[in-house]
């Protein structure tokens, strides 16, 4: 009778080759703190600049502003404003693109969701 021994080994060593991938990869793929921190800085920068500019109020949310959440490469920041005219939205949110390295979403809560409402009340950093 064949042995199973080996092939559970043999699964065992796949099992923890993909965890070292794994753990790899979401290290390689996390901003530093360093990273974060200038991140969370050209937001303040950009809620100063909408909110001297648009008179608007602006509410960070998602994993910048969380500190229990990872803030990987491929996150963005990401801003919820209230009181910029929609027939300034789209020059309103070039502008403030320009002033950071990083993906911006600018997001007008006057046309958001319910779902959105309760995560900015909820969870939203006041800028």
């Amino acid at each position: 009778m064949p042995s199973v021994l080996p092939r559970l080994q043999g699964q065992s060593y796949n099992v923890i080759v993909e965890r070292a991938a794994l753990l790899a990869h979401l290290r390689d793929s996390r901003f530093s703190d360093e990273e974060r921190e200038r991140a969370l800085r050209e937001a303040r920068e950009i809620a100063g600049f909408l909110k001297r500019t648009y008179g608007c109020r602006v509410v960070g949310i998602g994993s910048l502003f969380s500190s229990d959440r990872l803030f990987r490469r491929d996150s963005d920041i990401d801003l919820v404003v209230e009181g910029i005219p929609a027939d300034r939205f789209f020059a309103a949110s070039a502008r403030a693109a320009a002033l950071t390295s990083f993906s911006l979403d600018l997001i007008p809560l006057e046309s958001s969701t319910p779902a959105l409402r309760t995560a900015v009340e909820e969870e939203g950093v006041s800028l």
